[in-house]
């Protein structure tokens, strides 16, 4: 199988949260295509100039002088400005490099325990939920669509020395479109593992069912999506669609507690 125009990489762009993928023969299919974000720069050291000119680097075209509080976007041209084509790189895959499951059934006298638990490794999610919350935080927007965030939970710059993942939100500082889709400061390890339910059953003794002239009587009950481990601060890191990404508009997966009887007469 080939791409068109001679086996060209393809540049697609999510049309609702502007986030760019790569189709590249014999890779995987839609990786990240998007500049790479290092973090935050924390004070005015840490900020590359052009050596040829003494001039800090600039963004979109040398409109925006970076500066503490701002995202750490590398300059992968080395023209000392970041933002645009050449700047993109390959900066993750939300598609898992392994995938796996794992039942165990474990019995002591009349009681069983079963545990059904999944695992997802090796891939990257996007978070444009917590980006387009910041975006609008920047801009004093309307949340009707978005809702609220604690902001003191957030890992934002606020003070030159802060080790921020996100860059400053002051809404009267600069606004350089920061917090659209175009890097990766909003990508997260999208590996999880999950134990997906536990059914804990008790079964009547035999001779307990003889007086009540029964064949069989269980009790039982079921806990669902019991626990993730994960690294991302998604609610829940499963729930992504297709791309890998995360927008915070479907239902959470919800816990459910099931309690039962089985009997036969």
């Amino acid at each position: 199988m080939s791409l068109p125009n001679g086996n060209r990489d393809i540049m697609v762009t999510d049309g609702n949260t502007g986030t760019t993928f790569i189709l590249t023969k014999g890779r995987p299919i839609y990786e990240y295509f998007l500049v790479k974000s290092a973090g935050v720069y924390t004070d005015k050291n840490e900020i590359p100039f052009d050596p040829r000119t003494g001039d800090l680097i600039t963004y979109w075209n040398g409109s925006q002088t970076a500066k503490p509080g701002s995202y750490r976007w590398i300059d992968q041209n080395f023209d000392y400005d970041v933002w645009d084509h050449f700047d993109k790189v390959r900066v993750g895959n939300p598609n898992p490099r392994i995938t796996g499951g794992l039942s165990n059934t474990f019995t002591y006298k009349n009681f069983s325990l079963e545990v059904f638990t999944t695992f997802l490794l090796g891939r990257e999610v996007y978070n444009t939920y917590i980006s387009s919350l910041l975006d609008q935080y920047k801009q004093l927007g309307s949340f009707p669509n978005t809702g609220l965030i604690n902001l003191d939970k957030l890992p934002i710059w606020r003070k030159p020395g802060d080790k921020a993942t996100y860059a400053d939100l002051n809404p009267y500082g600069d606004y350089y479109y920061q917090f659209n889709n175009f890097s990766s400061a909003y990508m997260e390890d999208g590996s999880y593992a999950k134990i997906k339910y536990i059914n804990l059953a008790y079964n009547v003794p035999t001779k307990l069912l003889e007086k009540l002239k029964m064949k069989r009587l269980q009790v039982y009950t079921i806990i669902d999506n019991v626990y993730s481990f994960q690294k991302s601060t998604l609610p829940d890191v499963e729930a992504v669609n297709e791309l890998g990404i995360y927008t915070g508009d479907s239902y959470p997966v919800p816990r459910k507690f099931t309690f039962g009887i089985q009997a036969s007469f």
